[in-house]
């Protein structure tokens, strides 16, 4: 391999930023009237920045969809909480994470 394509693969893999998964996403009453509060823990794998992540609650015969931001470490682990408007009613959480290209 050519020396200076070597450098710049190195270079491009130090800057591939977060590599985060969610972990243990769960939705429950939130104390503020018309929310549903969800929890996570998010784990990164790799790289600092900021991701995004997209949260489905489903239930009430309804799909709501939030987005967030968070700005992670290098080999971080956070735990991360949020409340959505919802409607009255129980839920269930899917939560994905990426770092956006």
């Amino acid at each position: 391999m050519d020396p200076r394509s070597l450098i710049i693969a190195l270079a491009l893999g130090a800057c591939a930023g977060p590599d985060p998964r969610v972990h243990d996403a769960i939705a429950s009453p939130s104390p503020r009237p018309g929310a549903t509060r969800v929890a996570m823990d998010i784990v990164n794998r790799a790289g600092h920045g900021t991701i995004e992540i997209r949260i489905e609650l489903r239930g009430a015969g309804r799909v709501i969809v939030a987005e967030r931001t968070l700005e992670l470490d290098d080999k971080q682990t956070v735990h991360f909480e949020t409340d959505i408007e919802t409607p009255p009613g129980s839920f269930t959480v899917r939560a994905t994470a990426q770092y956006p290209d």
